[in-house]
């Protein structure tokens, strides 16, 4: 598990108590300067809403609440030479005293990985659609993965590729496969 960038504890009024900066880089400027300040001073106001929220959240149902936000090059105050919008994803939770504990993580790498396998898969979907081959791809429990046009035509499967096939077990479809196919 990856470590939080930051810890805070905010009063129910979102207001910061205390910050521990984890990581060496300020994204929000210096934490000793943060205690004391309410949420809406520091965060644009609608992510300042959905911390108070969460919080809120997190006290009433004494769970664990996580959402991610982004924060524009603007907003965050750094030094950091990847400038840009950074993503984080924030960990709340309510403490006995009313208060409550957020841990935030910057996934902005995360976020950029995601978005390349998404580019990449979709790259892949584009080349096995137009393949002028009959050929899919299955998972283990023989559900479509990718398939090209010629796939639709050769099986006769036109009419069940709107809106899409992907996900779905090749049995339900309609046709027959080897039951080899099955154990491959």
């Amino acid at each position: 598990a990856a470590m939080p960038d930051r810890l805070f504890r905010l009063r129910p009024d979102g207001t910061y108590l205390n910050v521990r900066a984890l990581k060496t880089e300020p994204q929000l400027g210096d934490s000793a300067q943060l205690a004391g300040k309410p949420l809406q001073d520091v965060l644009p106001i609608e992510i300042a809403q959905q911390v108070l929220d969460a919080a809120q959240q997190a006290r009433q149902s004494n769970t664990v609440q996580v959402f991610e936000y982004r924060l524009s090059e603007r907003t965050i105050e750094s030094d950091n030479s990847d400038s840009g919008d950074r993503d984080f994803e924030a960990r709340l939770m309510a403490t006995d005293a009313g208060e409550v504990l957020a841990i935030v993580r910057d996934i902005t790498d995360r976020k950029h990985y995601e978005a390349q396998i998404e580019s990449d898969y979709q790259q892949l979907q584009q080349i096995i659609k137009r393949v002028p081959v009959a050929m899919a791809m299955f998972d283990r429990q023989m559900r479509y993965l990718a398939y090209s046009n010629q796939w639709l035509l050769y099986y006769n499967l036109t009419t069940f590729a709107e809106p899409s096939l992907l996900g779905h077990p090749y049995p339900a479809m309609g046709s027959d496969f080897p039951q080899s196919w099955e154990k491959a």
